[in-house]
């Protein structure tokens, strides 16, 4: 799994990711005709990217992969040029269908149940080319499926893949515990929803001014939340989701589109760990 932070100036998007990479293998079936998988967990993935033409940075969780090419792989070979957010749209929107299409073939050729088909989530954002703007959208690949959702509409954070430890600590409560409190209360998910949002108590995130918050405070606030996760995995019970070093990148649209990545590790001769 993975941690992603998404942080959303008024200018600018941060996408911040850990490293360790979990994949599950496909093996072949069992006896029954069961899909067999094998896991397998590295600790140097690059789940952060942006296309080659600089125009789009782009973010993954879940299974990375579009079947023999990984996401981020994938987009940083795509080219588009536009001058209208029409022609951005469809840029995107080719983009999207094409790693769809991947996937389909792929899980299709291997004689797989699309309910069988792993999970994966993309977190594309760009800049307005008439504006400047920052737009972001979620895209998820479930099944046979894909949706694709408009996020961060103003300012804010948006946290996405295993991120219960960070989401507390900007919610003031983990989402796994009201859910499990709304089934003993037996409400539904919209009155509790309610119920959390009418309360007087402000929660961290609505006391931050994301709006006015410069680029290096807005990486500084996405990796902390990025380390805040991995620490807690690290220390709680069981395989950790999330780990290793903390990756960035930032798209900034004023005055001018421009793409700076700053990754939390880099490329060593094996000699450095031992290993010849």
């Amino acid at each position: 799994m993975t941690v992603l932070v998404a942080v959303r100036t008024s200018t600018a998007v941060v996408f911040a990711a850990d490293s360790k990479l979990t994949t599950q293998g496909f093996v072949g079936f069992d006896p029954n005709g069961d899909p067999l998988f094998v896991p397998q967990t590295y600790d140097n993935a690059v789940k952060l990217g942006f296309d080659a033409s600089r125009t789009l940075i782009a973010a993954v969780t879940g299974n990375a992969s579009m079947g023999e090419m990984n996401v981020i792989d994938y987009l940083s070979q795509a080219q588009g040029v536009f001058g209208t957010d029409l022609e951005q749209d469809e840029y995107i929107q080719r983009l999207i269908l094409s790693m769809g299409k991947m996937r389909f073939d792929y899980w299709t050729n291997l004689q797989l149940a699309s309910a069988r088909w792993p999970f994966t989530a993309v977190l594309i954002a760009t800049t307005s080319a008439q504006t400047s703007q920052p737009r972001v959208w979620r895209v998820s690949f479930a099944e046979d499926r894909c949706e694709v959702d408009p996020i961060l509409p103003f300012p804010s954070v948006w946290l996405d893949g295993s991120y219960n430890d960070a989401f507390c600590l900007l919610y003031g409560r983990r989402p796994d515990a009201i859910e499990q409190l709304r089934i003993e209360l037996n409400l539904t998910e919209q009155t509790m929803e309610q119920a959390l949002q009418g309360g007087h108590v402000i929660t961290p995130l609505n006391r931050l001014n994301v709006g006015a918050m410069p680029i290096q405070d807005a990486m500084d606030l996405a990796g902390f939340l990025a380390r805040v996760q991995i620490e807690m995995d690290r220390f709680l019970p069981g395989a950790p989701l999330c780990g290793g070093p903390v990756d960035l990148v930032v798209l900034q649209g004023t005055p001018y589109r421009v793409i700076r990545e700053f990754p939390g590790k880099s490329l060593e001769h094996p000699k450095s760990h031992g290993l010849a």
